[in-house]
């Protein structure tokens, strides 16, 4: 229910400090959208009158009924209390905009100890908190925690209008989020997209000066910023702990959009870009001298940013690394950016500010843009600063090596651009920004010590086909490799491992071939097969660790785990012929691999965790099966038979309410070997009959209890093996 809190400011807060208490302490739960708000005229109706909710229970749905192009406000009370929160279901039709406002006596404090969703699939429709008129404002109170707007779907936008004060904002989605008034209580803001879409946050240019920074803190997880100016000249000083994340594939963006008749300014007060990403910097005249209609992004102390390499002629000039640029919206990505220490960040000009060749055998400082339909031939080693392409069919190739002494590479929206020489990227990270849906490649290998990331130029956009081949001049680089792109490796080499230091990180998808190895596998993106190439893909090499929560998606490619490190697999579809943990240890934390024809868990090596086996499952002796509980989950389940060689261990654990974990076994639990025994272990002896593991078709090897077990019983039936607190004795099962 929501609460009327025309009451005392001590018992508010006292309610208010309740609420919060309770409600941080589970996860919300919304009421079923078939009840809720049931209005569907466009009048001013206020949001507590009991008649306009189904069975007169005030309970923050707004269902689909929703279905006008029109304006609603929904006016609340001074002090209101929205305990559980709201969902908005606004549904496909609908297409204005409803607000939810003070009752017009000048601006209030609406409480929310709870967390909003909003979904829509119209991308015109709109929901807001709040008004630009200060007697129909509203302040945001978060009880002191942070609150998560979940705006989820494609469309739509949410706006908030007033001040937020008493805790922080976490926006998860697909959706724009906009920040439409400066207010006078900077807060922190955390926002996430989703692995489906690239979520945005608006800085609306506001109707009255920002007289302090609208923000504490800024972190953004693959999410792109868009300020707008005023009509006036504005400054919008953006905080210092400001960072950028990677969880998903999308590049970061700031796009500026200054009014035609103003000037608006942006000061960071820091900025840098992580290996794990690559950011784009657009906006309206962006980098020209300040005045009506220019974009200016500056830092706030006057320092310069990492550029690379010194200034030289117009040719020459310094980029910053990891970021790519474009005078508009439209044209983000097209370009590499400089900084100007009075216009701040500026997009290099596509025509005038590249050289158009490559001096073979030469050492230059230029930034090259390699016209359409052009080949250049190196046949000795030779340096530029960075390498664009500008239209299909451009050609870099030889016996080289070329060092691109900036690290940054693109490729345009044009098919059949090739390096087919040797890169080198000395100490600096290679960045390589693919085409926007179309072919580009890599024929010959890469040298360097701070790894690549590949990514997109183009927000949302991973359909970028890169391939990179099968090298006569092998890779030796060092360094992480971020795969924020779709791209196909046939060179099963590419990859640091052996001898060369570096982690996986895949965000977007990897498409591997045949018998790939690296060192450490993380991320949570996909991991597929080069068109009809299979094989294996060997993880952990150097006893690296792993924290992989992405899937593997190919029906012909194999996995297998080596090295002494630990893997964790939490991604849902796995696929793959095979599955083996040859070393170390594999922990499936509720991972499902779906079609596996044959998993095997080696002499000394580990499977832990709860998370399910589709086909036969094979223990070697000194092995080690750990159903271990995960997510509130204590089932470890094989799809086919579980095989047991030799001497092997079951590690059976106790979950939250004094139960064992369980292994499901949809076949037979079978001797792979003669007197193949499975040695059942407890962390200790508790009393009670406790179920440790099922196995329909039944048992035909032995089990005898580990240390800390009781005796081990089997149920009447013989599809049920029980521990019992009691002396231990070996059970035989035929």
């Amino acid at each position: 229910m929501f609460h009327d809190s025309r009451i005392s400011r001590t018992a508010l807060s006292a309610a208010v400090a309740t609420l919060a208490t309770a409600l941080s302490a589970a996860a919300l739960t919304f009421p079923d959208a078939a009840v809720g708000w049931t209005e569907a005229s466009w009048d001013t109706t206020a949001y507590t009158n009991t008649a306009y909710w189904t069975d007169g229970v005030v309970n923050g749905v707004f269902s689909t009924n929703l279905n006008s192009k029109f304006t609603k406000s929904i006016p609340l009370p001074a002090g209101y209390v929205l305990d559980t929160g709201l969902r908005i279901d606004t549904g496909s039709k609908y297409e204005g905009t409803m607000s939810l406002v003070s009752e017009g006596n000048g601006t209030s404090t609406l409480y929310l100890p709870a967390d909003v969703v909003f979904r829509t699939k119209s991308g015109k429709s709109a929901f807001a908190f709040g008004t630009l008129d200060d007697a129909t404002n509203l302040t945001l109170d978060f009880c002191g925690a942070e609150r998560t707007f979940l705006l989820d779907g494609t469309g739509g936008s949410l706006r908030l209008y007033g001040d937020i004060v008493n805790g922080s904002l976490k926006t998860e989605g697909t959706l724009a989020l906009s920040l439409c008034n400066p207010g006078v209580n900077p807060f922190a803001l955390r926002a996430e997209g989703t692995a489906s879409g690239q979520g945005i946050i608006v800085l609306e240019g506001s109707s009255r000066p920002v007289a302090v920074p609208r923000l504490s803190s800024l972190t953004l997880d693959s999410v792109s910023l868009r300020i707008t100016g005023n009509s006036s000249d504005t400054v919008e000083k953006v905080p210092a702990a400001f960072a950028f994340v990677t969880s998903h594939p999308f590049q970061s963006q700031i796009t500026l959009e200054p009014n035609a008749a103003a000037n608006l300014t942006v000061e960071l007060a820091s900025f840098s870009v992580p290996d794990s990403n690559a950011v784009t910097i657009s906006g309206d005249n962006l980098g020209l001298p300040p005045a009506a209609g220019t974009a200016n992004l500056i830092l706030a102390d006057g320092a310069l940013p990492p550029l690379v390499p010194a200034t030289g002629s117009d040719t020459a000039l310094p980029i910053v690394p990891g970021v790519y640029g474009g005078t508009s919206y439209e044209a983000m990505g097209s370009t590499f950016v400089t900084y100007d220490a009075a216009a701040g960040f500026r997009p290099l000009d596509p025509t005038a500010e590249f050289a158009s060749n490559i001096v073979s055998g030469a050492v230059s400082a230029d930034n090259v843009r390699i016209a359409a339909s052009t080949t250049i031939t190196l046949d000795a080693p030779t340096t530029i600063n960075s390498l664009c392409f500008g239209g299909a069919n451009a050609v870099v190739n030889g016996t080289g090596p070329l060092t691109i002494a900036s690290g940054m590479v693109f490729y345009p929206a044009e098919d059949n651009c090739y390096i087919s020489v040797p890169v080198d990227f000395g100490a600096r990270r290679g960045y390589i920004a693919l085409p926007y849906g179309k072919r580009g490649y890599i024929t010959q290998g890469f040298a360097g010590s701070n790894g690549i990331t590949f990514c997109t130029s183009i927000a949302n956009e991973t359909r970028s086909t890169f391939v990179v081949s099968a090298n006569t001049t092998p890779s030796t680089f060092t360094g992480d490799v971020y795969v924020n792109a779709n791209v196909q490796f046939q060179d099963a080499n590419f990859f640091p491992h052996g001898d060369r230091p570096g982690d996986t990180f895949v965000y977007a998808t990897a498409n591997l071939a045949g018998d790939t190895v690296i060192n450490g596998l993380y991320g949570s993106g996909n991991i597929n097969r080069t068109w009809s190439s299979g094989g294996m893909v060997y993880v952990g090499d150097n006893d690296s660790d792993g924290d992989y929560a992405g899937s593997f998606v190919a029906s012909n490619l194999s996995l297998t785990k080596i090295g002494k490190g630990t893997v964790r697999l939490s991604g849902t579809a796995h696929t793959m012929p095979t599955f083996v943990v040859s070393e170390g240890t594999v922990i499936l934390d509720g991972a499902l691999i779906t079609e596996t024809a044959a998993a095997t868990v080696a002499t000394n090596a580990a499977l832990r965790g709860c998370g399910s086996i589709a086909g036969t499952l094979t223990l070697e002796d000194a092995a080690t099966l750990s159903a271990t509980p995960a997510d509130g989950d204590a089932v470890f389940s094989v799809g086919g038979d579980l095989v047991v060689n030799g001497a092997p261990n079951l590690d059976v654990a106790w979950t939250d309410d004094g139960t064992a974990s369980v292994v499901e076994v949809t076949g037979v639990v079978d001797a792979g070997t003669a007197d193949a025994t499975l040695v059942v272990n407890f962390p200790s002896r508790s009393e009670g009959r406790h179920l440790v593991m099922r196995a329909a078709g039944g048992f035909t090897a032995d089990f005898i209890p580990g240390v800390n077990s009781g005796r081990l019983t089997l149920s009447a039936d013989g599809t049920e093996l029980y521990c019992d607190h009691t002396i231990a004795t070996v059970i035989t099962l035929h």
